[in-house]
């Protein structure tokens, strides 16, 4: 039996008319098609074609999606559900899409219904077969057409928010987890799909590429085992560990891995280091052998145990695995790749304690250098430059034939003498050259690598054929300004729109000089001539200061309609030409930043620090787009891009803002206190850093700010007075003296936006361990109750009637760690944290071995406070009166106890000590208005600041 969906190009002449006709399964797919053998140069029923076609139906998906692996994903199920239905081996499967046609559902929903009930029916298929055979022979058929009656309701059910590539990326990771690894053709076969379409699958970071073709998984590889890594004296100082080198797969596991970090852990740094080994292990020297367990739920480290596989097998194992990559004698293998490897051809090793990767490295005669292991002789500098274009290409997106492009154009550039430039050679650069960012590529590597990209794309213009010299005509514009000459590369872009008028990135660069011209009309009338949704708010922007005056009906020469008695032309006509304000034009010339920062290929960079600044809260449009600005701000001001931009682009600004410019450069970010709002038009700061008060024109802002609110922003000159640009990130008191400290260090962008990262974190609940909050809870089989009783007690402490309990002493008090019941045939396991659970598991492992499993859950502490909803729309229920006199008397007790505590916020004095200090009681006043600001819920009990500034006699401080 062939597998539905696999028809390729073998499909019978038979097959291919009868899918033609009217009303067929290829004209419901394509309804351009209307009957003809061919649509255009396309033929839906060869493999090729199809994809084609199906990828032109879907042409904004990438976008849509949010990725292109996910793109690609959802491809793979309309070409799935194209196959099946063009083959016709399957009938129902035509039945089924015309019954809910009929029945109005929509096409498109109706290829993702199909392809979800196939992908149902593989899955157990693929579960169940365990084995790398061809799973074909598995697939219930009958089950299929079982699922195929189920719809729609089944489809319905669906979580709606699911795009269509859920079905396929789990389908296939299930068999990757059971086999371990599963070459590219055995994968495509347990699918029902063309190899080819495996290529989002292996592009996903959870998907690792080993020798001959396989893929594995690579969590569950990683999973259980625990690598090692000897201290330095610099690492233990630093409290972190860089995850690099040998230690490659931890960070490479903990982004596809949803696992905790143990308590005192963290990660930091756009290069990621593990941080805050001492809290979590005490005791740590130079030369200590550390472990860090990759546990399914947790990452720990710990003193790292014996080795579980005799060094010599691993290193034997190692070299066998390079080996059979077959890649050439002096190329080198990424360490996450052979690690991946070892463990497939080791299984034994996996869930196991392994030595140090380098020192293994060594035993097999290896070299590892960065996160590459190779042979001895390996030419690490020519590999550094192959590693340097993957990089770059990286940097700009540069994929499948555009990378291929971007590579043989670097390769040309390093080997052509420029005066040996003929019209084929020049033509051919200008086919690599397909887009821009394949020039931008290009660009940074010949300013990495000191080529003359510049002469070589100038010479080529004047040589190449006509229909090719307004490409590389406009490409010589783009290395113009990129080598600070900006003059030269506005006079060739428009050369290049001489030469072909509607080439269409030379007519948005002609924009983009427009805009730092000055010329706002000019600029808005290009970029309208693109067309380009994405353009609109820059077009909305720059129409804010297009010339607002109507000509009178009578001409120039005419009364001018403003009553001066002065003809037009020489009143308000004069008066539209002059450019506004330089304070009105703060807007525009920020956005002149931003859009030099984005053509300059920054746009990585600014995404990775909004992301670190959005601390892990979801990324919705609102919030993305505040910290891209606020990430913009910190490129330009905090690590200098501005002087860049004056060097590349100052020449073309009217002089009052190239002025305006350098005097923003010699500025930077501070932390302000606000001392009054005008709500609707401005605030009154005082800059902490330098005691100076500033004036602020903020209309928005000033809605939302109070005073007393402390601020961590970029206040500009406009050239009357002051602005914000690049937004304002609110501080609490308690990150006041972090964020000074850390502006006075002259810290980078990548570590104020860490800063603000930690600022914006949801915040997290902790046991009195200092582990997240995490209920878990663990139902097992128990009809032995008695026995079971017995064994529980040599194991934990008796509590009341079926319950025992862990306790620990955190202190000097006592805390309760776990607890387990028996009751009505259930073994039930409960903790408040991961860690907690992981270590009552394994303490009654004897135990629960063996036992059934009816249920399991993990609750976290962000869930459990939305369980904790008002029994009625806007209120609690009272608690008991005993109970909140109790609350009440707690309360009193912990203030008075809080007057006399040490605080970090205020230097480590008490609330009283820094009363009486006129140093430290304007912090104070300022500790207490926060409080006032963080007003409890409903029914929630707090500090009553009234009270607490009467023990401190701070009353006429109150806000």
């Amino acid at each position: 039996m062939s597998l539905p969906g696999r028809i390729g190009n073998a499909t019978s002449e038979a097959t291919i008319v009868r899918a033609m006709r009217e009303h067929t399964p290829a004209s419901w797919l394509f309804p351009s098609i209307s009957g003809r053998a061919r649509h255009g140069a396309l033929d839906p029923v060869d493999a090729n074609d199809r994809s084609q076609l199906i990828a032109a139906q879907h042409p904004d998906l990438v976008e849509e999606l949010g990725g292109e692996n996910r793109a690609r994903a959802h491809l793979a199920l309309h070409e799935l559900v194209a196959g099946q239905l063009l083959s016709g081996e399957l009938p129902e499967v035509w039945a089924t899409a015309q019954r809910l046609s009929a029945a109005g559902h929509d096409r498109h929903d109706i290829c993702h219904m199909l392809a979800a009930a196939w992908t149902t029916v593989f899955h157990d298929a693929a579960t169940r077969s365990g084995t790398a055979t061809d799973a074909a022979q598995q697939i219930d058929l009958a089950a299929y057409r079982v699922e195929l009656d189920r719809l729609p309701e089944s489809w319905l059910a669906l979580d709606e928010d699911d795009e269509g590539g859920e079905d396929f990326f789990d389908a296939a990771l299930s068999v990757l987890e059971i086999e371990g690894a599963v070459s590219r053709a055995e994968l495509a076969a347990r699918l029902g799909l063309e190899e080819e379409l495996l290529e989002a699958l292996e592009r996903d970071r959870e998907v690792v590429l080993l020798d001959h073709d396989r893929l594995a998984s690579l969590s569950a590889l990683l999973s259980g085992v625990t690598l090692t890594h000897v201290l330095s004296a610099a690492e233990i100082a630093a409290d972190a560990v860089l995850l690099d080198g040998a230690l490659a797969p931890v960070g490479a596991w903990l982004e596809v891995c949803d696992a905790e970090l143990a308590a005192g852990l963290s990660l930091s740094g756009l290069e990621p280091r593990l941080a805050g080994l001492t809290a979590a292990l005490p005791a740590l020297s130079p030369g200590m052998r550390l472990g860090i367990r990759l546990g399914p739920d947790v990452l720990s480290v710990l003193k790292a145990p014996e080795p579980t596989v005799p060094d010599d097998l691993l290193a034997d194992a190692m070299r066998r695995c390079l080996e059979r990559f077959g890649l050439p004698e002096k190329m080198p293998l990424g360490v996450l790749e052979l690690l991946c490897s070892l463990l497939v051809e080791l299984p034994e090793a996996r869930g196991g304690v392994l030595s140090e990767l380098d020192r293994l490295c060594e035993l097999a005669g290896l070299e590892l250098r960065g996160d590459y292991v190779g042979r001895h002789g390996v030419d690490w500098e020519d590999f550094d430059r192959t590693r340097e274009l993957v990089s770059l290409a990286a940097m700009r997106d540069l994929e499948g034939r555009d990378f291929d492009r971007f590579v043989v154009l670097a390769a040309i550039a390093e080997n052509t003498e420029v005066p040996a430039l003929d019209r084929e050679l020049a033509d051919r650069i200008a086919g690599l050259i397909a887009n821009r960012a394949i020039l931008q590529g290009f660009a940074d590597f010949c300013e990495l690598n000191d080529l003359e990209a510049r002469r070589l794309i100038e010479a080529a213009a004047k040589a190449a054929s006509r229909e090719e010299r307004a490409l590389l005509t406009w490409a010589a514009s783009a290395l113009a300004t990129r080598a600070g000459d900006p003059i030269a590369g506005e006079t060739a872009v428009r050369q290049a729109l001489v030469l072909d008028p509607d080439f269409e990135p030379a007519i948005e660069d002609a924009a983009w000089y427009a805009s730092d011209r000055g010329d706002a009309a000019q600029a808005v009338a290009l970029l309208e001539r693109l067309e380009d949704d994405a353009l609109e708010s820059r077009i909305d922007l720059l129409r804010r200061y297009l010339p607002a005056v109507v000509e009178p009906a009578g001409g120039r020469n005419a009364a001018c309609p403003c009553g001066s008695g002065r003809k037009f032309k020489q009143c308000c006509l004069l008066g539209a030409s002059r450019p506004q304000p330089l304070p009105a034009r703060v807007a525009w010339l920020w956005e002149k930043l931003v859009w030099w920062l984005e053509w300059s290929g920054s746009d990585a960079e600014l995404a990775e620090l909004a992301e670190v600044m959005l601390g892990g809260r979801p990324p919705d449009a609102i919030a993305q787009l505040v910290e891209l600005d606020r990430a913009a701000s910190f490129v330009l001001f905090v690590d200098g891009a501005i002087a860049d931009f004056l060097d590349e682009r100052g020449a073309l600004l009217p002089d009052d803002e190239h002025n305006l410019l350098g005097q923003w450069a010699l500025s930077g970010h501070s932390v302000y206190e606000v001392s009054e709002v005008r709500a609707g038009e401005g605030v009154t700061l005082r800059d902490l850093r330098s005691g100076e008060r500033v004036e602020v024109a903020e209309r928005q802002g000033s809605l939302l700010l109070k005073a007393g609110d402390l601020l961590l922003a970029h206040a500009v000159f406009d050239g009357a007075g002051y602005q914000f640009v690049g937004g304002i990130q609110p501080l609490p008191l308690a990150a006041r003296d972090a964020a000074m400290a850390a502006l006075d260090a002259e810290v980078g962008a990548e570590e104020l936006a860490e800063l603000i990262g930690e600022l914006n974190a949801p915040p997290t609940m902790v046991n009195r361990e200092g582990e997240a909050i995490v209920v878990c809870e663990a139902v097992y089989a128990a009809r032995d109750e008695a026995a079971l009783s017995q064994r529980l007690d040599a194991l934990l402490e008796r509590g009341e009637e079926g319950h025992w309990e862990e306790w620990i002493d955190v202190d000097g008090q006592r805390v309760l760690r776990a607890t387990v019941r028996v009751s009505d045939g259930e073994l039930r396991l409960l903790a408040n944290s991961l860690q907690r659970f992981e270590r009552l598991s394994r303490l009654l492992a004897p135990i629960v071995d063996g036992r059934e499993l009816i249920a399991k859950r993990q609750v976290a502490a962000s869930e459990i406070a939305s369980m904790a909803a008002p029994q009625e729309e806007g209120s609690w229920a009272d608690p008991p009166a005993e109970v909140s006199q109790a609350l009440a008397a707690f309360v009193a007790d912990a203030e008075a106890r809080w007057v006399d505590e040490p605080v970090p916020a205020l230097g480590g004095l008490t609330p009283r000590q820094a009363a009486d200090d006129p140093t430290r009681r304007e912090q104070l006043v300022a500790l207490l208005h926060e409080f006032d600001r963080q007003s409890p819920p409903p029914g929630a009990v707090s500090f009553d600041t009234g009270r607490l500034r009467a023990r401190l006699g701070l009353e006429s401080a109150a806000p």
